[in-house]
């Protein structure tokens, strides 16, 4: 295997950060930096990791830290404001990019549990076809024989993405909770697209990335499971807000000639929401129609 960076992006989530963590305690070595970046977390998530003496090293320039070749085999990166999903993974992206450092990198939601067998196969297919992003086999963390996805999703006629529960089926793109390749596809594909904010960016750059040849598979034999979003609740209006905000962009990047069945669809999940008295949802759905035009 290869060098590994393994990026978790923490806001609001320090104890599930702490878990994931520790459960790669078992396997570090030399090879293996397991770097948080916290998005200005608005609890005392910022207190909580950095007593736990996990870490290496703290720091809001990760930089300095990133391109030693001494012992920090784990440290944090104090982002000085939320940068989102896309934007707290480039912080460690950019300088692998300037640097011009050789490694596997992982892309885990704190939410996500994963061991090192698992981890070992998603390398192991990694670099057994280049130009690859590896995905694993999502299942739940509460019931675990409930499989979540293989991979990522496809998207459908209507441009509507899909959780890929059959095999060998390909994916249009990976979830960013788990997905594995090569420092070389940063330089072909790029940082991830900043546009977004919570929702949609993986989406963005996996497709963007499969337009330039790129290959989207799945580690069927890695097996990870996914405690389903700890730092934000994905019913709430915030949720909804910038998932609707970030669908209209990417449908309109990629597939606009279906983005009148997206605005029906909103249409009628606007209705029905006002309908079920969720005003607060109705409103940011129509926000974020507003945002986007």
């Amino acid at each position: 295997m290869n060098d590994l960076y393994v990026i978790i992006i923490n806001y609001n989530s320090a104890s599930d950060s702490i878990e994931c963590i520790s459960e790669f305690e078992g396997f570090f070595d030399k090879r293996i930096r397991c770097i948080v970046v916290d998005n200005e977390s608005t609890d005392d998530s910022r207190f909580v990791l950095k007593k736990t003496g996990l870490f290496s090293a703290v720091s809001e320039n990760c930089k300095s830290k990133i391109v030693e070749t001494s012992e920090y085999n784990n440290f944090l990166v104090l982002a000085n404001k939320n940068y989102g999903y896309a934007g707290g993974v480039n912080i460690v992206l950019s300088v692998l990019l300037e640097y011009n450092i050789t490694c596997q990198v992982l892309l885990l939601n704190p939410d996500i549990r994963i061991d090192k067998k698992s981890i070992m196969e998603m390398a192991r297919v990694n670099n057994s076809i280049p130009d690859s992003c590896v995905g694993a086999s999502v299942y739940s963390y509460c019931n675990r024989r409930t499989l979540c996805y293989y991979g990522g999703a496809y998207l459908t006629f209507y441009g509507k993405p899909k959780y890929t529960r059959q095999k060998n089926k390909t994916n249009d793109f990976l979830a960013g909770g788990c997905i594995l390749f090569h420092s070389d596809v940063i330089r072909i594909n790029g940082l991830f697209p900043c546009g977004y904010f919570l929702y949609w960016e993986e989406a963005d750059w996996c497709v963007s990335f499969v337009q330039k040849k790129g290959k989207m598979l799945v580690a069927y034999n890695a097996i990870a499971y996914d405690k389903g979003g700890v730092s934000i609740n994905r019913k709430s209006s915030f949720a909804h807000y910038h998932y609707t905000y970030g669908a209209i962009l990417f449908i309109t990047k990629y597939r606009k000639n279906r983005l009148i069945y997206l605005y029906v669809w909103l249409f009628i999940k606007i209705l029905a929401n006002l309908l079920l008295g969720k005003k607060d949802v109705s409103s940011s759905l129509i926000k974020a129609i507003k945002d986007c035009n």
